[in-house]
Order: C-alpha cells, then sequence, then structure tokens
C-alpha cells in the first residue's frame, strides 16, 4: 500500500509552520509522517512524544516528524519503503517551488496528495507587486491545488478578499480555503481520487533562480537579551527583511521564540512543555531579497549582535 504524499509550500512567513503545528496538535492526522525543515520552529508538546532521535520525533498519536537532512532524495526514498504510514507531508523551503518536490507524488510507494500554498493575506498584495519575488509567488500559488489564505485575523476584508481573488486568478482549478478547518485532515485524506488542480511546472531552464535573489544571515550567540531590544531592530527593519526566525535567551535564563513576518516582529516565551531548542545560545536567522539582500542582512546582524 502506497502512502499519499502531500506538498505544503508558500513564501516566507506565510504560515506554513502553524499549519503543520495545528496539524500535528490536532491528533486526527493518523499514520502521518511530517518532514520538516527546522526541528526548532516546530511546537512538539513533550507529552506527546513517545521517542526521539536527532532529526525524527515519534509522537504517541502515531504522527512522525521528521527533519529534512540536505540528501532529500534519501529522506523520500526510505519514507516511500515504510509500510508503517499512510500519509506523508513536505514542507517546502519558503524560496521553493512546490511542484519541483511535487514530482515525488509520482514515484513508486507513493501515491498523489495534495500541494498545499499558504497565501498571507496581509502580504500577498505586496508580494505580488515585488519585481525580484512575484515570479516565485505566482508560481507557487499557481502550482497549487489547495491554497490556503492564513492570517486572517490580521487583515482586512478587503485583503481577504483580494487574496482569494489573486489565489483564483493564478490557480483557478484549486480549492480556495479560509485558514485552516476543522476537517482539514481529513480533506487531505480525501484527495487520493481527486485530479491534481496544480499547473505543470516550469522547465527549470525557464524558472528564475529564487536562492539567488535571496540572502541570508545567521546571528548566534544571543544570550542574556531584552526580547524587546531584539524586535525593536527587527521592528525598524521589517520593510528590508523578508523573514526573521530563532530563538533566543531572556536575562533570567528564559527562552523566548522570535519571528518576523509579513513585516510583524513578535516573540513569546517558548512552553515548558515543548522540546528545548537544541543550543547553548540564542540564535537568529535573517532572510532579504532583491540586489542590496546581502548588505541588509548584514547591516541588521550587526545590530542585533550589539544587543547585550
Amino acid at each position: 500500500m502506497s502512502a499519499r504524499l502531500g506538498i505544503i509550500g508558500g513564501y516566507l512567513g506565510s504560515g506554513k509552520t502553524t499549519l503543520i503545528n495545528a496539524l500535528l496538535a490536532a491528533g486526527t492526522l493518523g499514520r502521518t509522517a511530517v518532514l520538516v525543515n527546522d526541528f526548532g520552529e516546530i511546537s512538539i508538546d513533550a507529552s506527546l512524544v513517545a521517542s526521539q532521535t536527532e532529526d525524527t520525533v515519534e509522537l504517541t498519536n502515531g504522527c512522525i516528524c521528521c527533519q529534512i537532512t540536505d540528501d532529500l532524495s534519501r529522506v523520500m526514498r526510505a519514507f516511500s519503503d515504510r509500510d508503517d504510514v499512510d500519509q506523508v507531508l513536505v514542507e517546502v523551503s519558503g524560496v521553493g517551488d512546490p511542484t519541483v518536490l511535487g514530482a515525488w507524488r509520482r514515484f513508486p510507494g507513493f501515491s498523489p496528495g495534495p500541494i498545499i500554498v499558504c497565501a498571507d493575506a496581509t502580504n500577498l498584495r505586496r508580494l505580488l507587486s515585488d519585481r525580484f519575488v512575484s515570479d516565485l509567488v505566482e508560481r507557487q500559488i499557481g502550482g497549487a491545488d489547495i491554497v490556503l489564505v492564513t492570517k486572517s485575523d490580521r487583515a482586512s476584508a478587503a485583503d481577504i478578499a483580494w487574496t482569494r481573488q489573486a489565489s483564483l486568478r493564478l490557480a483557478p482549478n484549486a480549492e480556495i480555503l479560509d485558514d485552516i478547518p476543522p476537517d482539514f485532515p481529513v480533506r487531505l485524506r480525501g484527495t487520493e481520487d481527486r485530479p491534481m488542480a496544480g499547473t505543470v511546472p516550469r522547465s527549470s531552464a525557464s524558472a528564475p533562480d529564487a536562492g539567488g535573489i535571496h540572502s541570508s544571515r545567521t546571528v548566534d550567540g544571543l544570550d542574556a537579551v531584552d526580547p524587546a531590544e531584539i524586535l525593536a531592530i527587527l521592528s525598524h527593519n521589517r520593510a528590508l527583511l523578508a523573514r526573521a526566525k530563532g530563538f533566543i535567551r531572556d536575562t533570567h535564563g528564559c527562552w523566548h521564540e522570535v519571528h518576523l513576518a509579513s513585516g510583524h516582529a513578535e516573540s513569546r516565551p517558548l512552553p515548558r512543555s515543548c522540546a528545548p531548542p537544541d543550543m547553548a545560545l540564542g540564535t537568529i536567522v535573517l532572510i532579504a531579497a532583491g540586489d542590496d539582500a546581502q548588505r541588509t542582512v548584514d547591516t541588521v546582524a550587526s545590530a542585533l549582535a550589539a544587543v547585550r
């Protein structure tokens, strides 16, 4: 019996991790493997962990959460051979094209599941007018079988309606959903007999190199810092950064999760019930796009490193 392979995509900060966390917390996915880019972003309640290795967490509700290593092909082939999972969901990088990974849905051992793309209602209008990333975002949404309109709690009714219309224009055969409906796990299981709606991906020769227009920088050693100072720096540079994410430790020794997405910076204390980050000191990853992307991340990194 083959496992259904679904793909979760969307631009940086669009809500992919929120979706994955919600699916894991719901406990209704059954025997599902969720392949993620970074364990650090996934909130796993310690009471749900049945066993754990360096790159795999098995939960008591039947889910398996696995971190994608550099050798994606090896990970995918390994799960195509397993008979203890009914469904595999793979998170695509925020600068990746989900239709490229979608080719694995026809690989022996897998059956086609949906390509799910998160569309941020607070930010999609800006992204589609950005000369550096608009083509990538169009390809991401255009390849979707399901478009999930996210962050409707922060968006205006006009922006939500605009996002739905733009998504429908880019993916006319896709199902457009607002946020995460309660029956979403059931919808995932029910797509196996439905024709895939995503558009045919462009050839690698015609698709632009999304990685080439993005630059990233990792800032380490953020220990005994004031979260408010970190957020102030990120907020000041919100128009220049595409994404920032990581963990910091405050002056009381408590860990905080830090995010900048869609121009909104926030932090929250890391719940004690969640697996702590596997690091001695705090770390934040900065990502920017455009001609000055490298200069942007270097400048912001210097400002963050100066916080003590």
